[in-house]
């Protein structure tokens, strides 16, 4: 059972770290005097929204599963 959960906390730390890397940087550089032309800032992207809906879900799965794996180790 430890060697489940550890290998599953593997997976979900390798997924997690891609998902992150994936998402677009909060600071994308100098935007001049129009921030807003060519730039969905003021209305959420899905795929935004579903990135970090994802990173959420693995986190908590992280979590969880780090705990379990600790309490039966």
């Amino acid at each position: 059972m430890q060697i489940f959960l550890a290998i599953l906390i593997g997976i979900i730390s390798i997924l997690l770290i891609g998902v992150v890397l994936v998402q677009p940087s909060k600071t994308d550089g100098f935007q001049g005097e129009a921030p807003a032309l060519g730039d969905n800032r003021y209305g959420k992207n899905k795929t935004e929204e579903l990135l970090k809906n994802i990173t959420i879900v693995l986190s908590v799965l992280f979590i969880i599963l780090t705990l379990i794996l600790a309490i039966i180790s």
